[in-house]
């Protein structure tokens, strides 16, 4: 019995992941402008819907990201940043949060208020 427990478990895992990578596929941010620079983009934050700071070896979560009230994406990938902090509640408009490729031991549980959030890659 505990062994068909866990089978119904891992299918449903597998399914809800399979239904946010086809919910992610319907997910368009070709309209907005990509800053690949902090910046770049502190210079017209209210315009700040994707931002990628992918390989910028960063330790810490940049706290200027916070300063961006319409970010949607928001790709960190492959720095060496170990805490999500719980001001991560303040991108209360993210879509789509790619942290791979980081130390992550540590996430605030705020990310759960997060209700936009489809996508969270840590």
């Amino acid at each position: 019995m505990k062994t068909k427990g866990i089978i119904v478990f891992v299918f449903f895992v597998i399914f809800c992941q399979c239904f946010l990578i086809a919910q992610a596929d319907t997910l368009d941010y070709s309209g907005y402008k990509e800053y690949k620079s902090l910046e770049k983009a502190l210079e017209e934050p209210e315009k700040v819907h994707v931002l990628r700071l992918k390989r910028k070896r960063y330790k810490k979560f940049p706290p200027q990201v916070f300063e961006f009230p319409n970010l949607r994406v928001l790709d960190l990938r492959r720095n060496k940043i170990e805490i999500v902090p719980d001001e991560i509640r303040r991108l209360e408009k993210l879509e789509v949060l790619n942290m791979s490729g980081n130390k992550i031991y540590s996430v605030s549980k705020e990310i759960g208020s997060l209700t936009q959030l489809v996508i969270k890659k840590l």
